[in-house]
């Protein structure tokens, strides 16, 4: 029973209970709020919910002995090229530790930085070293669309062809084809997965990350890394198809209607104010 509650069963427990309540609540509130309100609903939800397990969970801290300046916990969002970021790390001279498995004694032999990457479970929410953070950026519309098109190579979206006609049915004037739209999003994993929940826009303001690697010119920003830290090109070691069972073939619809982009905006309105934000920081 102690080995089943630890930190990262907790968190997903929690996870799942929140995505299955939001799910019902949609089904029975949908008819009665307002279009835009469900977006802002759900995207608040998930910031209350972080926050509650970062009161229950003690602050995560797997490397407590090394040098907070040199330790750098990596967050990873998904649909940014956190896969591809990693491999570059691990592949580099920087150590890259995975919390569930640290090297201690590598820590005594290696002077330079630490990086820890993280589940995606892991927020920002849940450290008490919360200026030692790194992580990716992508457009939140984008990461939706490679969030659906991600699910729809696994056959597990019905009714929607592509990523575009989803995003048109969420604010749908039709209630069930509303509903439909937007319990589908949900069970997509990293589609439900905002930003915000995270960490959200007041946190990144008050503890600024210490890198943030831009997925749109990802490696512009490993070679700028690569610098900061005292490190050779680690952009050398990006992978052009990290994990070969992500191939595939056809070429998935990449267009987004003005209906769809008003759509997504709406459902993701927290993401675009962190996305614009740090975009303007890099």
């Amino acid at each position: 029973m102690k080995k089943f509650m630890n930190k990262n069963n907790i968190i997903t427990i929690a996870n799942r209970s929140h995505n299955y309540l939001f799910i019902k609540f949609i089904i029975i509130a949908s008819p009665f709020i307002s279009l835009k309100n469900i977006g802002v609903i759900y995207s608040k939800t998930l910031t209350l919910r972080s926050w509650i397990l970062s009161k229950i969970l003690n602050p995560m801290d797997p490397l407590d002995n090394a040098n907070y300046e040199k330790k750098k916990y990596f967050f990873h969002i998904g649909k940014t090229a956190g896969n591809a970021i990693a491999h570059a790390l691990g592949q580099g001279h920087v150590p890259l530790f995975d919390k569930k498995n640290p090297k201690p004694h590598q820590e005594k032999q290696r002077q330079h930085y630490r990086i820890i990457k993280h589940p995606h479970c892991g927020k920002l929410y849940f450290y008490k070293n919360r200026n030692h953070y790194i992580f990716s950026l992508r457009n939140p519309l984008y990461r939706f669309i490679s969030a659906f098109n991600r699910r729809s190579r696994k056959g597990k979206v019905s009714g929607y062809n592509t990523a575009n006609d989803l995003a048109e049915a969420l604010f749908d004037s039709c209630i069930e084809r509303r509903k439909h739209a937007q319990i589908t999003i949900l069970k997509m994993s990293h589609a439900r997965q905002n930003m915000t929940s995270w960490f959200s826009l007041r946190l990144l303001k008050k503890f600024p990350p210490f890198f943030v690697f831009d997925q749109e010119n990802l490696e512009a920003s490993l070679k700028e890394f690569s610098k900061l830290i005292g490190e050779p090109d680690l952009s050398l070691f990006l992978p052009n198809n990290l994990n070969p069972k992500k191939k595939y073939s056809g070429i998935y619809d990449m267009h987004l209607s003005n209906v769809a982009i008003k759509n997504l905006n709406d459902w993701y309105f927290e993401d675009i104010a962190i996305y614009n934000y740090l975009k303007k920081q890099l």
